[in-house]
């Protein structure tokens, strides 16, 4: 039984019998996802890149109250699943530049089938890094559970970068290389098991600042609606969603996954993560953002990554675990009106 069968096996008939209902019901599951339990996967993984302390991420936001500011903030149910058991040891493997290609397809393997199994279990992914070679498992996950899936890449860096555009080789800066149909021919093998899952049409960027030219090279050649910080200044973050979805969701009725690395935001707002540049986002257009894509009752599932705390001084990392809590209770419902949730 499919996802969406297991869903609409609960419906009255009555209501499945109008034509104009399972013309929309797309569209309506997704509004479900209001009421899903959120299952928080801890995702202690740090060999996409080179520096220590970002597999502590989860453990850290653990303890600086993430779920329990999510149940009171957010008034969502929460079941906190602990850290998949993955092998977060450098093996020095190569191939090309391309570092430790058969320990991140483990990892990302294991990821990808915790979320499926959320998924079918109908309930709600968070999954929280670790360096941002997970979205090589959360969205092949997601996409395999979930039909018509579309993604929101909030980022400062674009990580669509190749064996062959890489100057690092590491895979925290590649993962939609993995994922995408029109790269299917640059990727690094070892990981047969993850089918690329998406297209151009069903992906958009925001906050781009960062982005090599071999990147911006291959999001021009296959057309992935991009929109830059540059873009953001000159048309305003209400503006820059509404396209970005117009672009990959024009009806709006397709589940919708975001991944969210915490260096969108300005230095200022998070400093403890590996990649920073200066001219990010500020904390009221995240969480203007944030609070849109929850609005829109699409959302399906979504990530958080690259949060370091062992970079920077102690009040560093806490202004970053702060900004990354109030991403998280914004993506699930919070807003800054009177501290009342999405309605639901």
């Amino acid at each position: 039984m499919s996802l969406l069968t297991s869903r609409c096996a609960a419906i009255p008939t009555r209501m499945v019998s109008s034509i104009n209902f399972i013309r929309h019901y797309s569209k309506i599951k997704h509004a479900y996802s209001h009421y899903q339990t959120v299952n928080v996967i801890g995702y202690p993984f740090s060999v996409g890149q080179p520096l220590d302390g970002v597999h502590l991420g989860p453990d850290a936001l653990r303890d600086y109250g993430v779920i329990k500011r999510i149940q009171r903030n957010a008034g969502r149910s929460v079941q906190d699943l602990g850290n998949l058991n993955v092998d977060n040891s450098r093996k020095g493997e190569q191939f090309g530049i391309v570092k430790d290609p058969s320990t991140v397809s483990a990892a990302s393997k294991l990821l990808s089938d915790k979320v499926q199994a959320i998924l079918h279990g109908d309930g709600l992914p968070l999954t929280i890094g670790g360096d941002h070679s997970l979205a090589i498992g959360s969205i092949h996950g997601h996409a395999s559970a979930l039909e018509d899936l579309c993604v929101l890449w909030i980022d400062t860096h674009a990580d669509i970068n190749t064996g062959e555009s890489s100057v690092t080789g590491n895979m925290h800066g590649m993962p939609l290389t993995f994922l995408m149909k029109e790269l299917e021919d640059k990727r690094t093998p070892g990981f047969e098991w993850a089918k690329p899952c998406i297209t151009a049409k069903d992906i958009a960027y925001i906050g781009l600042r960062d982005t090599d030219p071999g990147e911006f090279k291959y999001i021009e050649e296959i057309g992935i609606h991009m929109a830059t910080m540059a873009d953001i200044d000159h048309h305003g973050m209400a503006a820059i969603f509404e396209r970005a979805l117009d672009t990959i969701n024009p009806r709006r009725d397709r589940p919708l996954f975001v991944t969210w690395d915490i260096d969108v935001f300005d230095p200022s707002e998070a400093p403890s993560t590996g990649t920073v540049a200066r001219g990010g986002f500020t904390l009221r257009e995240g969480l203007h953002l944030a609070e849109q894509i929850a609005k829109t009752g699409l959302l399906v599932g979504f990530d958080l990554v690259e949060v370091n705390p062992r970079i920077g001084t102690k009040e560093d990392v806490e202004k970053t675990m702060d900004t990354a809590c109030f991403v998280m209770e914004a993506l699930l419902g919070k807003t800054r009106r009177a501290n009342v949730y999405q309605k639901r």
